[in-house]
């Protein structure tokens, strides 16, 4: 996405009316969105232009500050390149770089525009690190970590090149994303690997707008995600979809005339439409990451909120032109950190719980 010069007073108004548009809501008794502030000994709690989340109060336990619906999040699986990942047999992170990749060169005409111009250009990890930084790293686990994905990382570009040229027309440079450009692609991996969450087991690891505000912390987490994971792998929806639904009874009286062994049919339809609603390959909204590949569990991190002082806070639309309209699920964010037409069911809540 080009880069365009705005205040981060700018980028937060974009920002919060893109959540008004699209249902994003929080607690705005407890938390607040704000740009850069300083703690009292004068340290950033918000990185420069950068967006954060700071507790009004101490925070009630399992108390939900998020509401998220499932249809806000960018998934490969709802993507509009679902089918071209589907035809070539693409998933995982690398099918949700590409989608992040599409969306930003689609400019403001993006249905995610005013969530995806808040964030950052990259995410300062090792593998973006120079050759100088990464001396540091030598001899250690990391550093053989960094080997092993910038090695990875060339062959999932080399993978997209074949993609673009494969489908000229809908892989287009513009607005500041090259398809060419590895350096481009990097950006976005970074982007992908430090903010993606499990969303369930339909759109596996997404980037899913709010959440990824709250500052992170794997070890000391103040704020979790749940979301209702077990859905149909079909369409995304809670089980009872039509796809498990099984024959009505005209159907099974047709079948009955031709089969002796009807009374099974509607059976076999719900398991040939949705065999399982375990591990799946693609991405999920979820704070205890997937169980899946590595490349689906890559990124995912757990949020901490801070106090205007800088101290964990621990208390003992228009709507977007989605395809997820008539998803039944919802998730939301707790303890910190369109679709037109949707109602209550559809919601991610905020522990961050998605159910």
């Amino acid at each position: 996405m080009a880069i365009v010069a705005q205040s981060g007073e700018e980028t937060l108004r974009v920002l919060l009316e893109w959540f008004e548009k699209n249902k994003v809501t929080y607690n705005e008794e407890a938390i607040k969105v704000v740009t850069q502030q300083q703690t009292q000994g004068g340290s950033n709690i918000v990185s420069p232009n950068g967006i954060g989340i700071v507790a009004k109060r101490a925070l009630i336990d399992e108390e939900p500050l998020v509401m998220i619906p499932k249809c806000a999040v960018i998934s490969s699986a709802s993507s509009a390149l679902a089918n071209i990942f589907e035809d070539e047999g693409l998933g995982g992170s690398l099918a949700l770089c590409i989608t992040v990749m599409y969306e930003m060169a689609q400019g403001d005409e993006s249905p995610w525009y005013g969530y995806l111009q808040s964030l950052p250009r990259r995410a300062d990890i090792p593998l973006l690190w120079d050759d100088e930084s990464l001396k540091w790293l030598a001899g250690t686990d990391v550093g053989k970590w960094v080997e092993r994905d910038e090695k990875n990382v060339r062959d999932d570009f080399g993978v997209l090149q074949t993609l673009v040229a494969d489908y000229p027309s809908v892989f287009v440079s513009q607005n500041g994303v090259r398809w060419d450009d590895f350096e481009c692609f990097m950006d976005t991996t970074s982007l992908v690997s430090s903010r993606a969450f499990m969303v369930d087991e339909f759109r596996g690891n997404s980037m899913v707008p709010f959440a990824d505000i709250f500052n992170h912390l794997t070890s000391a987490a103040n704020v979790h995600i749940e979301s209702e994971e077990a859905v149909c792998l079909l369409c995304g929806n809670e089980f009872g979809c039509e796809h498990t639904e099984p024959l009505d009874d005209s159907d099974d009286e047709s079948e009955h005339e031709d089969h002796d062994d009807s009374e099974s049919h509607g059976d076999h339809e719900d398991h040939e439409g949705c065999e399982s609603h375990g591990e799946s390959g693609s991405d999920e909204w979820s704070d205890e990451g997937s169980e899946g590949s590595e490349d689906e569990s890559d990124g995912e991190e757990i949020p901490i909120l801070v106090d205007y002082n800088g101290i964990p806070v621990i208390d003992s639309s228009d709507d977007m032109d989605v395809d997820d309209d008539d998803d039944k699920d919802k998730a939301s964010d707790k303890n910190e950190d369109d679709s037109p037409k949707m109602d209550d069911d559809d919601m991610l809540s905020g522990t961050l719980d998605m159910v």
